[in-house]
């Protein structure tokens, strides 16, 4: 696997864990995002995450455990392409945003940091 997919595979799985850590009664609480719900925000990065699968050969999909294993198996097939890096960055940028919405702290993941040092 080389480094695109790593980064793609790891920033994915830090905006599942953010997402599977929402209480049910937060998602309509504003996000850290002027005007939106915590709702909105995972609906927008949800469909970067589609994006990023469909970049990768995967067939998209508006559920995002689904997403993730489609990313897998895209990734496992095929080099990812270049282009892939910007939604990689935007997927890790908003699932910090998820975290710090509610006042959590994100687990330190080498991905947010090479997103941040680019």
């Amino acid at each position: 696997m080389n480094a695109i997919a790593a980064r793609a595979i790891e920033a994915m799985d830090f905006f599942v864990a953010a997402v599977d850590q929402i209480p049910s009664d937060s998602w309509d609480q504003p996000s850290n995002l002027d005007g939106w719900s915590i709702r909105h925000l995972v609906v927008h990065t949800t469909g970067g995450a589609a994006k990023l699968v469909a970049l990768a050969g995967g067939e998209p999909s508006d559920d995002l455990q689904q997403l993730a294993a489609r990313l897998r198996d895209a990734l496992a097939k095929k080099d990812p392409d270049p282009a892939m890096s910007v939604p990689i960055v935007g997927l890790t940028i908003h699932a910090w945003d998820v975290y710090q919405s509610q006042h959590r702290r994100s687990e330190e993941r080498r991905v947010g940091k090479e997103c941040r040092s680019r």
